[in-house]
């Protein structure tokens, strides 16, 4: 068995071996390799959500406050790609969410915790796997706190469902009797080669399994 920690990230890879007759040489040399591979295929992933959010954020319509286009545009710009853009005030309360028409009423984010984190510092801050309420879907969500708007958005939420991450272990070569499978900092599995159904749950193996994030 090998893990490896995605950096600057809350998830890590677990790459469990089946085959007990493989040289042990061999077996650490490959879940290296296939861990750093996948690690590199997730964390593009997840760049690639919070470069998406930066664009998002330089918008003249979101800077204006012109939260009628924004949100035209950016449902438009995320249609079939499976993730959606919510708007957070400074109450913690949601502005809009692309998979609504503006102007819906949505309540108070459910995280606060780590968005009022996301809005004392300047970086994306990337969540564990949770489940979202409204779509009954495992989803992780990357934000990223705005600089002053004359609206009042102040922080971008980019929410992807899981079956996301999926591509980042199929894509994979996993040959030999391995199996991948990608959790979160709580161990909580969000991907998974072997068992689709393990996704959402503990993974077997403990938390104790899960490398610290740093």
């Amino acid at each position: 068995m090998a893990a490896i920690i995605v950096p600057s990230l809350v998830f890590a890879i677990i790459l469990l071996q089946r085959n007990d007759e493989a040289q042990q040489t061999m077996v650490t040399a490959l879940a290296e390799a296939t861990a750093a591979s996948i690690t590199q295929t997730l964390e593009r992933h997840v760049s690639g959500m919070a470069t998406n959010l930066r664009v998002f954020a330089t918008a003249q319509s979101l800077v204006t406050g012109n939260l009628r286009q924004f949100h035209d545009r950016a449902r438009l710009a995320l249609e079939d790609t499976g993730t959606y853009l919510v708007g957070i005030d400074e109450n913690l309360e949601q502005v809009f969410d692309t998979r609504f028409d503006l102007g819906t009423p949505l309540g108070k984010i459910d995280d606060s915790s780590l968005v009022q984190k996301a809005l004392a510092g300047k970086e994306p801050v990337v969540t564990g796997l949770f489940r979202n309420e409204t779509s009954q879907r495992w989803v992780f969500n990357v934000m990223y706190p705005l600089p002053d708007t004359s609206g009042p958005v102040r922080l971008l939420m980019l929410a992807q469902p899981v079956e996301g991450l999926d591509r980042s272990i199929s894509s994979q070569n996993l040959r030999g009797g391995w199996n991948a499978v990608i959790v979160d900092a709580d161990g909580v599995v969000a991907a998974s080669s072997f068992m689709s159904s393990d996704v959402g749950k503990p993974f077997f193996l403990g938390k104790e399994m899960v490398p610290p994030s740093s």
